[in-house]
């Protein structure tokens, strides 16, 4: 099940290092049923699992994003385990 997420700040290949946790919230509750397991807003923390700011050598600049920890709608914090999500700029080649 996708689980989509807003950081609450700006990460940045430029500023943010591989191993560095990032804070973010959920943009939508997840819910079975008429039961709310976690609500619109939660907490949510994640790892930076890669940071490669690119450069004229090494390509564009990629991020890999890792999700860890979810606050559930009772409070409590659960461990998670899923799937990363890498990003990459766009080339700037023939610009």
């Amino acid at each position: 099940m996708p689980i989509t997420v807003q950081t609450t700040s700006t990460i940045s290949t430029k500023s943010n290092k591989t191993g560095e946790a990032f804070s973010a919230v959920l943009t939508k509750p997840i819910t079975s049923g008429d039961w709310v397991i976690a609500k619109q807003g939660a907490r949510v923390e994640g790892v930076i699992v890669d940071s490669d700011p690119g450069g004229k050598v090494k390509g564009v600049a990629s991020m890999t994003l890792a999700l860890r920890r979810l606050t559930l709608a009772d409070g409590r914090t659960i461990e998670l385990d899923t799937a990363t999500v890498v990003q990459e700029a766009k080339t700037s080649k023939g610009k």
